[in-house]
């Protein structure tokens, strides 16, 4: 399991994988993982389970895992997770901080077909948020995971 793997690397701070996610983490400021509280499921309630959600005073970091990579009849679900997970964080009772920036990461399988959705999804996003976007800053990015050297790394797209 994608999710489980993940967070068990993300407990080992000299591992490859937690490396790799913390230098996508760290282009938003604060939003290192050693200063981070990871969480899985139902952080936004019993109602919205969400993949893995990484928490610090500074950021909400929403990773929603996709075991493949972009396709077409992906997209439609992708943009009810937009809005579900950025809409909800706002009033989720266990989110202690008002003032932290959202960051919504997609994580799907490397391929050179990601590019193809791209644009597409960043659009949407933006237009998603923006009737919110006064209370927060959101963030979208694109990560791709992959393995190398028999390790699992993310890399930004």
């Amino acid at each position: 399991d994608l999710e489980t793997f993940i967070i068990l690397c993300l407990k080992n701070q000299k591992n490859d994988t937690y490396n790799s996610l913390n230098n996508i983490f760290n282009v938003h400021p604060k939003n290192d993982l050693n200063y981070s509280t990871i969480y899985n499921q139902f952080i936004f309630g019993n109602a919205y389970p969400s993949d893995i959600v990484i928490l610090n005073k500074n950021n909400i970091n929403i990773l929603e895992l996709k075991r493949t990579c972009l396709e077409k009849s992906m997209i439609a679900q992708i943009e009810k997770e937009i809005v579900k997970y950025c809409t909800y964080s706002l009033y989720s009772d266990r989110i202690e901080t008002d003032k932290a920036q959202i960051n919504f990461y997609l994580v799907v399988l490397r391929n050179e077909n990601n590019m193809r959705y791209k644009k597409y999804l960043e659009d949407y996003f933006q237009k998603s948020v923006k009737k919110i976007s006064n209370l927060r800053e959101y963030n979208f990015t694109i990560v791709e995971y992959y393995i190398e050297n028999q390790n699992l790394l993310f890399r930004k797209i």
